[in-house]
């Protein structure tokens, strides 16, 4: 679906394709959907106690808890789906100056991923710095 949503937007591009940004990235929601899907029957409670018990070394899981690996799991496919409505808003905006959305708005989820995968950076070197004041 993704190599058809290149091929659409392509021949937008063009010119040669007379509806909306919008339904030009209908194959790239629907990605996104499946995306979802997946994502939704990768955070069951089984597969996180799968994934905790085949890391044996002594680092440990990359996540504390169940609950913080359902986070995980949401904040990065709300912000891949918030970009995706923000891309599309950014396309399909009226062309008078006062009401442009700024690129840096559109590109926000972008940074806010960043962001918090600067957090969970943090977080982990903490986590394996108090494990090893333990050894």
């Amino acid at each position: 679906s993704l190599l058809t949503f290149v091929a659409l937007l392509a021949v937008y591009l063009d010119g040669r394709l007379d509806v909306s940004f919008a339904t030009v990235c209908i194959p790239a929601f629907f990605a996104e959907a499946v995306n979802l899907v997946a994502s939704l029957e990768n955070g069951s409670p089984a597969k996180y106690a799968k994934a905790k018990q085949e890391r044996s070394d002594p680092t440990g899981y990359i996540f504390a808890n169940y609950p913080e690996f359902l986070c995980n799991i949401f904040i990065i496919a709300a912000l891949r789906i918030l970009q995706w409505v923000l891309l599309v808003l950014k396309q399909e905006e009226s062309s008078t100056e006062s009401d442009r959305m700024s690129w840096w708005l559109v590109l926000l989820p972008c940074w806010l991923v960043f962001v918090y995968g600067a957090f969970r950076l943090c977080l982990r070197a903490s986590r394996l710095k108090g494990q090893a004041a333990l050894l």
